[in-house]
Formats: structure tokens, sequence, C-alpha cells
């Protein structure tokens, strides 16, 4: 019998509806949903873990194409979506069903997260790879010492994207080059690299420094956001992960001590043995 894997936080959050999704169904009550023959075939080559990652994939998908519908008058609520989701999906990582998970738990949590971003990547969603990947590089999860296991796989993202100190520069450059709406570029890049650009141009004109090449790059990241406004203004499906507070979410979050979401996440990390080789220890708190 499938047994599910996914909390029932992630479920909520991934609005994934066991009516919606056939998988969810497979999983939940072990239904025959493909006839017999093609079951036993599912069952042989497939696992709850594949199939939840596809459900997550397809729903994080959905979101992405509505984020875009955001990038016109909305356009000032981004960050606090992105924000949400960010540390929503690390408290997916931290917790199951609100109890705060052990170190093995929260290994195989990060790399299923790792492996959701590489294949939203793969698969040219990059809003959510992009998204996935700066949760999975919160300082939090340094104190855990679980990033060595996946250091491939977070360079790879990293090669792809650029990092945070030129503000994914790199993805920016690639999707302004990119003429297909099957390639969901990362709506956070569009937005931060538009107001950057907004402002650095406004400092050299106030300073009467030639702005020519920040005012090309403005002119372009406009009409890229505009072109992906109006591809997919009408798409109004969005998962809770970007619309619910974490702080509401999330009572382990909320009772954790610190008046700043880092501070509570790091109050987390430090309530969590780290078994090593030697034996186990627990986390120093630091912020």
């Amino acid at each position: 019998m499938r047994t599910r894997t996914l909390s029932k936080d992630g479920l909520s959050l991934f609005n994934i509806a066991l009516n919606k999704y056939p998988e969810a169904k497979c999983i939940e009550n072990s239904i025959k949903c493909y006839g017999k023959l093609k079951q036993i075939l599912i069952n042989l080559w497939t696992t709850d873990y594949d199939i939840e990652l596809d459900m997550t994939k397809k729903a994080l998908r959905t979101s992405s194409k509505t984020l875009y519908s955001y990038l016109n008058e909305n356009h000032d609520v981004i960050p606090g979506l992105i924000n949400n989701a960010i540390v929503n999906i690390i408290m997916l990582i931290l917790t199951k069903d609100k109890k705060l998970c052990n170190y093995h738990e929260i290994k195989m949590n990060y790399g299923f997260y790792c492996n959701l971003a590489i294949k939203a990547k793969n698969e040219k969603d990059h809003q959510s790879a992009l998204l996935i990947s700066c949760a999975l590089q919160h300082y939090c999860f340094n104190a855990l010492k679980i990033k060595k296991k996946y250091l491939k796989k977070l360079q790879e993202l990293a090669n792809t994207y650029g990092n945070p100190m030129n503000c994914y520069s790199k993805h920016m450059k690639e999707f302004l080059s990119i003429d297909d709406y099957n390639y969901l570029p990362s709506v956070m890049i569009m937005h931060m690299q538009l107001k950057k650009a907004e402002e650095q141009s406004k400092g050299l004109k106030f300073a009467k420094r030639n702005s020519k090449n920040l005012d090309i790059l403005k002119k372009s990241l406009t009409e890229k956001i505009n072109d992906y406004y109006n591809h997919y203004k009408n798409s109004d499906e969005i998962i809770n992960i970007y619309n619910l507070n974490p702080l509401q979410q999330f009572d382990l979050l909320l009772s954790s001590k610190g008046d700043r979401i880092t501070s509570k996440l790091f109050d987390l990390v430090g309530q969590v043995k780290v078994y090593n080789k030697i034996g186990t220890k627990k986390i120093e708190n630091s912020k």
C-alpha cells in the first residue's frame, strides 16, 4: 500500500487536494487509478517520492504563471509573496505535522527539495527552482552541516542562476535572450533587477553621468515583463505557500525565540541533535 510522505502542512501549502490530483488518491488510498495492468507497472517503477515530487512540481509551475499577472499594478506584493514562500519551504524541511523533525528527517526533506529544484530547472520553471534554491541556501542549514551531501546539486543551481551578490544577473541575461513562454523566468529577479536598474539610472542622471546602458537594460526588462504579464494575465491559481504567512501557519515558528524570522529559525535549528560518525551533539544556537 502506498503511504503519504508529504506532511499535512505540505499538502496544504502546495494546495494538493485529493480530488484534484489522481496521483494523490493513489498515495492516500492505494486506489487503482489506472487499470490493473497499468497500476502494476506504476507500482513497480514509481514510488510515493516520485509521485509527490511530480505533484508538487505541477502545483509550483501553475503558480509561477500566476505570479506574472502581478507584474503590473500589483507588483509591490511580489516581495512579500516570495518571502512567505521561502520561509514556508524552510519550515516544511524542518518540521512535519506540527513537530520539529529529527536530524535524519531534515536531511531527507532537504534532499526532496534539492531534487524538486533541479526538476523545476530542467523543465524550465526557473521561478520555482530559484525560489527553492534560496530556501536551501538559508544560513540556518549551515549549522546542521547537511549541505555537503547535496553540494553538487546546489552548485548546479548556482551555476545556472548566479548568486545574491550580483542579484542573480546570470539568470537575467539568459531570460532576456529567450523568446519562449514555456520558459518561466524568476519573477523575483525580474522585479529586483528592474528596481535596481531604475534606482541606478536615477543616481547616474542626478550625478549627470551617462546612463545609456542602464536605460537600455531598463527598456529590455520592461518589455520582457510586459510580455509575460500580457501572456499570463488571466492566470489566477496560486498555492498557499505564497499566500500564507509562515508565522500564522507554523505554531513552532511563532513560539520560538527571537524577534525576527531568522532568529526564530536558528532557535528551532538549535533544538536539533546532529548525528555524526562520532556521536550526537546539540547545535549551539547562533545568529
